[in-house]
């Protein structure tokens, strides 16, 4: 039976590249691609050794999911849930749960549709390249291919984990935005809206990405203004968030934000914190250096540059332990480049339309929140796969001008 279930679910996903190459032939070649490096990933996890965090929250996420209800019928799965409802933090795993119900434990079930979901997100990436760039082709089946190489990304594609999900609702809803401000149908605007609350249940960090789409929308609905007029709303209407207690309350009540209480503190005691909740996260093998947390108000500022380059650059050479450290020091290199590559050409860059600079502020956000948040560049490596995407999008007609002037 597991054996059966194993085979139907992957074949879901050789179905799915069988659709998209109807209509889309260049990019099945990358989904087939994709989905090899999945399934030879998921057998070297599954039989010879782990892959990054594949013995870990992996396990400890589909465990839950059988302890949650996974070994009952769905019927009984279902009146438990009504009738003593859920723990929010492991609702993957009550997905996960849900799913045995029906088909018994299997892992690979679960594997499998994190690769079903993952395959989805390279598709996304493509769409959403073309919508981006004006429909050309090269550029979006480099993103598609780069969404199908990246170390991150495809590590926790083939795992028992939410990080696959995080990025396809991300993708769809920046989809969705893009609709919108095509076609200016508020049902989009609505629909990214509502898929990014979706997030409350994985990873409610991401959720801040309704921010951004909010300053746009009403940055797109005041054209009649002009530019500094614009600024000058989008400023009032953030200072209004903050004024608004329970509207605040609301939107920053979430993992990584709420975990400092800014109402009714005083500077030293958001300090205080702020350095309780690092020195408890800045711990282990690879834990981010101490001198990383603040001793004074200034250092709470002058130090956030260095926690977004920790975030986004660690493990240096220096701090390189063991092998998954290399796989971790691999991926946040090519991130540096990208980086590199964005600082400089920045300028240059002519596709900047308010697609481009909507995804820019995004990327911006997900920094600025996660380096805040995280305390060793094991969570950064599993955080950056649900969004560095992003940063190689913006980057990808600079990468594509690249490689046309290597083949001449």
């Amino acid at each position: 039976m597991n054996l059966l279930s194993s085979v139907f679910f992957i074949s879901i996903s050789i179905f799915f590249i069988t659709i998209i190459r109807i209509n889309h032939k260049k990019l099945s070649y990358i989904l087939t691609y994709a989905f090899i490096i999945k399934i030879f990933l998921l057998i070297i996890n599954n039989n010879i050794f782990f892959i990054v965090d594949g013995n870990m929250d992996a396990l400890s996420f589909e465990k839950k999911g059988w302890e949650y209800g996974g070994y009952l019928d769905t019927f009984s799965f279902i009146s438990n849930l009504y009738e003593f409802g859920f723990n929010k933090t492991y609702s993957y795993s009550y997905f996960i749960a849900l799913i045995y119900s029906f088909f018994g434990r299997n892992i690979i079930i679960i594997q499998s549709l994190s690769i079903l979901i993952s395959l989805m997100s390279i598709y996304l990436t493509y769409l959403v390249s073309l919508k981006l760039f004006n429909n050309d082709k090269n550029i979006s089946l480099l993103n598609a291919f780069l969404c199908a190489s990246l170390i991150s990304i495809v590590n926790y594609s083939v795992l028992s984990m939410r990080e696959a999900y995080i990025l396809f609702i991300l993708l769809l809803s920046i989809n969705l935005f893009f609709n919108y401000l095509e076609l200016n149908k508020i049902i989009y605007f609505i629909g990214c809206l509502i898929l990014s609350l979706l997030h409350y249940f994985l990873h409610p960090p991401m959720m801040s990405i309704i921010i951004v789409y909010t300053v746009i929308y009403f940055f797109v609905k005041m054209k009649k203004f002009n530019i500094k007029l614009k600024l000058i709303l989008i400023l009032l209407f953030l200072l209004l968030l903050i004024i608004i207690n329970q509207f605040v309350n609301i939107l920053i009540y979430i993992p990584y934000i709420n975990e400092f209480p800014f109402d009714n503190l005083t500077l030293d005691q958001m300090l205080y914190y702020f350095k309780t909740t690092w020195s408890y996260k800045q711990r282990g093998l690879a834990s981010f250096p101490t001198f990383l947390i603040p001793e004074n108000t200034i250092e709470l500022i002058t130090l956030l540059p260095l926690r977004v380059a920790y975030f986004l650059g660690s493990p240096f050479i220096w701090e390189l332990k063991n092998f998954e450290h290399i796989i971790a020091f691999l991926d946040s290199h090519l991130i540096i480049i990208a980086l590199i590559i964005l600082i400089i050409k920045f300028r240059f860059i002519k596709n900047k339309n308010l697609k481009w600079v909507t995804i820019f502020f995004i990327l911006l956000t997900y920094i600025f929140i996660y380096s805040l948040g995280t305390g060793n560049f094991g969570t950064a490596f599993r955080h950056k796969s649900k969004f560095i995407i992003l940063l190689y999008v913006l980057i990808s007609p600079i990468l594509l001008n690249y490689l046309k002037n290597l083949r001449k």
